[in-house]
């Protein structure tokens, strides 16, 4: 997860194909997706 601010607003991203989009998405457990939005405190 990347954490940025823009125009004061903190920012999270979580790249979906992985660091320099090698990945196919597919593969990836979207349940770790959403554990770690919940990790960084984004969903109640």
């Amino acid at each position: 997860m990347l954490f940025a601010d823009h125009e004061g607003l903190l920012v999270r991203f979580v790249p979906r194909h992985g660091s320099g989009h090698r990945l196919s998405p597919d593969p990836i457990d979207y349940r770790a997706n959403i554990d770690s939005f919940k990790r960084a405190d984004m969903m109640t």
